[in-house]
């Protein structure tokens, strides 16, 4: 036993000596968060999929393996994308009371903004079954705020995502631009309060939206399965309307259990002609950022066990997009890497730590160096806890 250690402590002092003298030969920096675009990154995090949910708008009896506190840092905004059936609220319950409690407070912390969606056609036709289809200023007033308070207000949330997957006629419009006007008093860019209020699609309908785009922070384009051509006709027809292509987010998703969509906007044996590396890069160069559906099933696949079960997540995907989204310079993704390489060092062998540092030298893209600790599946990763965004803002 002491022979063993004996050798394990050279061989350490060996690849120790080498490291020093490379890092002494060529430094590396990690100031990217002050060098790199300011581009917003958006997931929707799917509540009833927290562990503190369970039973929930749902039939797969899996029980959920992560909380919120599991994301990656370098998330701006998280939507919390939650359904309640009737008669399941208690099951529910715990979930939003860590929310107001734990959750909101860490990601603001982190510098993240929270949201809830609001479905387009629940918010008009709300304010029509309350007050009819001519309410006053003052009934719409009141509407508006009590919808704020119970989706976002009473949770220590930023603002509300509005859903818009419609084709409303004049009327609805009408009654909607009224609606967004109000709500825009108390949330998004007028607001001037740092609130949030989004607008959040998946086509080119614009008779909702141009007459009231100014009241949005920003607008989320739904583009699953599609890569930068179709982003490039979005960012057309929306800045030809007159919105900032510097406020408008591509939309990405992965793989929803039970969902007999087929969207693929993941591959790990062509990363390079995947969407999400696609559109992140078309994100970065044109746009204000881009956001991802389903965050909690990063790296799952249409097959089984993926399909019919919940398995945790490395979220090697949505870490890679956040840092090819912002910009983040490959040299400062390695330099993270290598120093998070040093503090597991004593959980692995020497011949480990030579390989993931070879591997590390070796990578030319974001997504191979996070392939170094991570793969989809979470038991087989090397360490799923690296996150070069986390590495570089919080240091030693």
């Amino acid at each position: 036993m002491k022979k063993g250690f004996k050798l394990r402590w050279v061989g350490w002092l060996i690849i120790a000596s080498g490291i020093f003298l490379s890092m002494m030969v060529k430094p590396q920096s990690v100031s990217a968060s002050a060098e790199t675009p300011q581009k917003t990154f958006m997931v929707y995090y799917r509540a009833w999929r927290d562990q503190a949910m369970h039973g929930v708008n749902t039939t797969i009896l899996d029980p959920n393996p992560q909380s919120m506190l599991d994301l990656p840092y370098g998330i701006d905004i998280i939507n919390v994308f939650s359904y309640v059936p009737a008669g399941q609220e208690a099951k529910a319950q715990p979930f939003f009371d860590k929310l107001k409690t734990v959750y909101a407070p860490e990601m603001h912390r982190r510098g993240a903004k929270l949201v809830r969606a609001l479905d387009y056609g629940r918010m008009v036709d709300g304010l029509i079954q309350q007050y009819g289809k001519n309410p006053t200023a003052s009934e719409i007033d009141d509407y508006v705020q009590t919808l704020i308070y119970e989706l976002s207000g009473q949770w220590g949330l930023d603002g509300i995502d509005i859903d818009m997957e419609q084709y409303p006629d004049a009327e609805k419009v009408a009654l909607s631009d009224r609606i967004i006007q109000t709500m825009g008093q108390y949330l998004g860019p007028k607001a001037e309060n740092g609130t949030l209020l989004i607008y959040d699609t998946n086509g080119s309908y614009l008779a909702p939206f141009e007459n009231v785009m100014g009241y949005f922070s920003n607008l989320g384009y739904q583009q699953y399965g599609s890569g930068p051509n179709r982003t490039e006709k979005m960012r057309q027809t929306y800045t030809a309307a007159g919105f900032p292509q510097n406020r408008l987010l591509a939309g990405l998703t992965f793989p929803e259990e039970g969902d007999q969509n087929r969207w693929y906007d993941t591959d790990p044996n062509h990363f390079l002609r995947s969407n999400m590396h696609t559109v992140a890069t078309f994100a970065r160069e044109n746009l204000g950022g881009m956001f991802v559906y389903a965050v909690d099933r990063d790296g799952r696949t249409y097959e089984e066990p993926d399909f019919s079960h919940i398995r945790k997540t490395t979220y090697r995907w949505t870490k890679t997009a956040i840092l090819e989204t912002k910009g983040y310079p490959l040299n400062e993704i390695k330099a993270a890497a290598y120093r998070h390489l040093r503090k597991i060092a004593p959980q692995i062998s020497p011949i480990q730590y030579q390989l993931l540092h070879r591997q590390i030298n070796q990578a030319t893209n974001a997504f191979e160096v996070n392939s170094v600790f991570m793969k989809d599946d979470f038991n087989g990763a090397v360490d799923p806890t690296f996150d070069a965004v986390k590495e570089m803002q919080t240091g030693m």
